[in-house]
């Protein structure tokens, strides 16, 4: 392994050691009705997530974006929920 690829996967090791704390990030916006930083944390997570080859994980947090940006007003309760069990129940 080059030290390039060691530094690669030292990196994406860290960054699944916080895939937890940002879940939690989206999971309490959502709970918050906080439309805007919902948004913002699936956004961050689905990029991350893409750019460390966690499709899995990329492909929920895009779903849950996507959805938020296409309505207005507050989130409904039932998708608030179904998000929230999309975020929590991930895992590779």
């Amino acid at each position: 392994m080059s030290d390039f690829e060691a530094h690669l996967q030292a990196l994406r090791e860290k960054f699944r050691s916080t895939i937890p704390q940002r879940i939690d990030k989206v999971v309490q916006a959502l709970k918050a009705g906080d439309r805007e930083r919902a948004i913002r944390s699936s956004h961050q997570l689905k990029g991350t997530a893409s750019s460390y080859a966690i499709p899995s994980l990329a492909s929920i947090m895009e779903e849950i974006e996507r959805t938020l940006r296409e309505s207005e007003g507050p989130i409904p309760a039932p998708e608030s929920a179904r998000f929230i069990e999309m975020a929590t129940s991930w895992s590779e």
